[in-house]
Formats: structure tokens, C-alpha cells, sequence
């Protein structure tokens, strides 16, 4: 019983004690902020989780940065509705192709979707590997990746377009330049 009496008395009773020792829970065990060292991001623990693993808020550059990839995930996501759209059309047709026949039929259309693809994803390689480091965005760099993203964005209409039946090299310059101006 001693030692459950020292235990107790070692253990911090009132919560600026628990949080000078590091430990972010409040009195009735809900959760509650904790200040890191000076400039780092706010970390806090909750009873519901291991308090022992603190996390942390994410700044704004971080933030940015996330919505950045999630944008351009949806643009390659947005590069294979119209082949989806097709093979739909192909599969409720009455006249059966066979696979070998809608991959023909829309060769253009696969190439451009492969092409576009593989183009977004060495973009992305690129601000992945210039933004990684970034800490605070300025107003230029916020401008310069919202221009670099909306432009990332338009890819898919770019695509489309030069996939239509009346294709003609007016589509096929806007899809260059549009892909010039990504990179």
C-alpha cells in the first residue's frame, strides 16, 4: 500500500501540472490543447486515443498542399469518363463488339486519356518535388499553384475535345499549349 501511496502522490493531480508534464488531458478526460516548443504546429491528445501519441494541426502550406493533390487526383479521374462512357454505350448496345473492336474503335480516345495520364502524373512528380518544403505560401506561390492548378484541371476538357468527331488542329494546338502551360 505504500507504493500505491507514492504512485499517487507522484502522479500530477491538477491540469497545469499534467500539462507541464507533457500530458494534454483536462480534468473530466475530454481533449485539450497542448503548446509544442516555439513554432511548431499545436499538438493535442484525446481519451479516446492513445494519449501518448500526440497529433498535430496541420498548417496552412500543409493544407494547401493536400487540396493540391486531391484536385489533381480528381482531374486523372475525370481523364477516363469518356471511355467509361463508351464501353457503357458498347455494353448495353444490341450489336455486340468484341473488346478487341471497342479498343479500336476508340484508339484516339485511349491514347489521348494514356497521354494526358502519364502527362498530369509528371506534373504532379514535379510540385510534389518543388513543393515539398514549402512552409508558408507567399501571395505569388499561392496564385502560381492556383493558376498551375486550374490549368491541371482543364486538362480533362482539353482531352475531350480532341477526341470529338470534328477534331481538327485547332484542338490539337489548345491540348499543347494547355499541356506547355502545365509544365
Amino acid at each position: 500500500m505504500t507504493q500505491n501511496k507514492a504512485e499517487e502522490a507522484a502522479e500530477p493531480t491538477s491540469a497545469k501540472e499534467r500539462q507541464e508534464n507533457g500530458d494534454a488531458r483536462s480534468d473530466d478526460g475530454k481533449e485539450e490543447f497542448e503548446k509544442g516548443s516555439p513554432g511548431s504546429s499545436k499538438r493535442w491528445s484525446s481519451s479516446k486515443l492513445d494519449p501518448s501519441v500526440p497529433m498535430r494541426k496541420l498548417h496552412s502550406a500543409e493544407r494547401r498542399i493536400m487540396f493540391t493533390d486531391a484536385a489533381v487526383a480528381i482531374a486523372m479521374t475525370l481523364l477516363i469518363l469518356p471511355l467509361m462512357d463508351s464501353a457503357t454505350e458498347a455494353g448495353e448496345s444490341e450489336e455486340k463488339e468484341s473488346v478487341g473492336q471497342w479498343y479500336w474503335e476508340n484508339s484516339r480516345a485511349f491514347g489521348s486519356f494514356a497521354t494526358s495520364f502519364f502527362m498530369i502524373t509528371r506534373f504532379w512528380v514535379a510540385h510534389d518535388e518543388l513543393y515539398r518544403h514549402v512552409e508558408h505560401f507567399t501571395t505569388l506561390l499561392s496564385f502560381l499553384n492556383w493558376f498551375w492548378l486550374f490549368l491541371v484541371m482543364f486538362t480533362p476538357v482539353a482531352t475531350s475535345l480532341i477526341n470529338t468527331a470534328k477534331f481538327n488542329s485547332l484542338d490539337a494546338f489548345q491540348y499543347v499549349v494547355n499541356l506547355v502551360l502545365v509544365a
